[in-house]
């Protein structure tokens, strides 16, 4: 599980269809198997689908699962900005969606399909909705991610899931641009993610120091500075032997 305390906020912060599935319901092994039809390849923890062509190109949505999925692998669990999410991940109880529609209507209404489906699946501890094609800027961005609130709040969701928000361009509302806090937000794609409340609340809790999460990630991101968290960013295009996904 992630949760939207990972650089300073335990809830969204103000400022800050054509569709594809793809989810991750049981931990696979870190083996590659790849097929030349629509079989499930795997790569992590996450089935995602190969382009039918044989050239072991992937499709646009399966790239961004990869990186996606590499992106909550090395920074969110590798730098420890969410210290829920490594169960989650291990566990493969997050869901990945790509969502390849560009109106806040169409997505608005998958993320209403993507509560629908946790409704339906209590296996989904969370979900990752990543959004390929469109809101590049993020105060585009940012009215999406209140359509989306509003949305959950009509459909009678409120406090049953909450909303977290990561972008490639996020910025804090204290933030400068260039203050390298954000990047504990910063995700290689716009992405929203669903999680379910009761467990929030449960992990507040639980944690020894919830309340010192937040301030922990900002000095590490500071510590690390822009370039070092640019640089892993970065990487997650890229597989172990160096090469760029997707080709």
């Amino acid at each position: 599980m992630m949760i939207a305390v990972i650089a300073g906020v335990w809830s969204l912060d103000g400022r800050s269809s054509s569709s594809l599935s793809f989810e991750s319901t049981m931990a696979l092994g870190n083996d590659a198997a790849v097929a030349c039809d629509s079989r499930p390849v795997r790569l992590g923890l996450v089935d995602f689908f190969w382009e039918a062509t044989c050239m072991g190109t992937l499709s646009e949505a399966g790239l961004a699962i990869a990186v996606s999925e590499k992106w909550v692998r090395t920074v969110v669990v590798g730098l420890d900005f969410c210290p829920f999410a490594r169960r989650e991940l291990d566990g493969g109880t997050i869901r990945f969606h790509v969502t390849e529609s560009t109106t806040v209507e169409d997505c608005c209404n998958a993320l209403l399909d993507e509560l629908h489906e946790m409704d339906g699946d209590a296996k989904i501890e969370s979900t990752l909705v990543i959004f390929n094609k469109g809101f590049d800027g993020f105060d585009s961005y940012l009215m999406l991610v209140g359509a989306g609130e509003a949305s959950l709040e009509s459909a009678g969701y409120e406090g049953v899931y909450q909303l977290a928000s990561f972008h490639p361009d996020y910025c804090f509302v204290d933030s400068s641009a260039d203050d390298a806090a954000n990047y504990t937000n910063r995700s290689p794609y716009p992405m929203i993610h669903i999680l379910r409340g009761a467990t929030v609340e449960e992990a507040i809790v639980q944690h020894p120091d919830a309340e010192a999460i937040p301030d922990r990630n900002i000095a590490v991101a500071r510590e690390m500075g822009v370039d070092a968290l640019e640089a892993l960013r970065e990487q997650c295009w890229f597989d172990e032997a160096g090469e760029r996904l997707g080709g």
